[in-house]
């Protein structure tokens, strides 16, 4: 039985897209706590990111922002640094090894 839980990252133990490695489209990503946290409540983005993986489909503003599509087909956008937000981690399958 699937859990409604989302498999969130600890910025502490996992790589932060835009702090730790650069975004880039293609790239599989997981949410931060603080923004499966932010999505399910103030956000009203619903579900979207419970299947855990979603990949960058577009880099904005410099790399501050990024867009990621989940298994859904939604889109979002979430904060790769900008106002020192990164909402984003590196899937653990994907981290290069020296950054792990």
């Amino acid at each position: 039985m699937a859990s409604n839980k989302p498999i969130t990252a600890d910025p502490s133990l996992h790589c932060l897209i835009g702090r730790d490695l650069p975004p880039s489209a293609g790239q599989p990503v997981v949410l931060t706590a603080d923004a499966a946290e932010w999505d399910t409540g103030k956000g009203g983005r619903g579900d979207a990111h419970l299947s855990g993986v979603g990949n960058i489909s577009e880099v904005r503003e410099g790399g501050s922002v990024c867009m990621v599509t989940w298994h859904t087909g939604a889109t979002f956008p979430y904060p790769t640094g900008v106002l020192g937000r990164f909402y984003l981690a590196a899937h653990p399958l994907s981290t290069p090894l020296s950054l792990r």
